[in-house]
């Protein structure tokens, strides 16, 4: 199968096309979430690097959040827009799904939600197979306390979460692991859901904010 993986919710964006087990073009959109200025030109490059046409693909898979609320509308929008044109299946996958650990056992996939707390999705791997425990959620650092766990490995695109992180009384006993979305991770989960025909037709996206944004929070206020 032909996939184009796009993941921008995060400070690291990926862009990449893959062809069954291979990698045919990657682009890693670095730290600053400017995805919005390299995103659509990296489309551009790589498909005219492997010379394809974006109708040859079996399907787009997109990751829908949580992260940040710019990032997430401007990957969606790239790809609903992509997948209408060229009439290709459109897959949405959580962001915290993109992430894959460096080793078996317990891990947390852990971003910054800033004064909601955090976002988090914990499972566990078992040689090639990964199971989630909950579906992505907000955490507090309370919450935090009582699942994280001496020895998980916590994986997150940005250290800088390390300062809050650190209020852990585990802190000193965890992994933390600064990894890119990984585009092989990614199309493993792709290709399940494709496969079981739970794709969109007409090129919908349901996306995973988990919180209220700063606008809908202030007419709240407001009322």
């Amino acid at each position: 199968m032909k996939r184009l993986c796009i993941e921008t919710a995060t400070e690291w964006g990926v862009v990449a096309f893959l062809e069954e087990d291979k990698l045919l073009f990657q682009a890693k959109i670095e730290k600053g979430l400017q995805n919005s200025k390299f995103l659509l030109p990296e489309l551009e490059r790589g498909i005219k690097e492997i010379g394809w046409e974006f109708e040859d693909l079996s399907y787009i898979l997109c990751g829908v959040g949580p992260g940040s609320y710019t990032g997430i509308r401007i990957g969606a929008s790239a790809a609903k827009a992509l997948s209408f044109a060229s009439r290709v299946p459109l897959i949405g996958i959580s962001t915290l799904a993109c992430f894959s650990p460096s080793k078996e056992g317990d891990f947390a996939v852990v971003l910054d939600a800033k004064i909601s707390g955090f976002y988090v999705l914990f499972g566990e791997k078992k040689g090639d197979v990964m199971e989630y425990k909950a579906e992505p959620r907000i955490a507090t650092l309370g919450e935090l306390e009582e699942k994280i766990k001496p020895g998980i490995e916590v994986i997150t695109p940005d250290l800088s979460i390390q300062k809050k992180l650190e209020k852990l009384t585990v802190f000193p006993e965890i992994f933390l692991n600064e990894r890119a979305p990984d585009p092989f991770f990614m199309v493993k989960r792709g290709d399940v859901e494709f496969n079981l025909g739970n794709f969109s037709k007409d090129s919908e996206l349901e996306l995973l904010y988990l919180r209220k944004t700063q606008a809908e929070e202030n007419r709240k206020e407001e009322v």
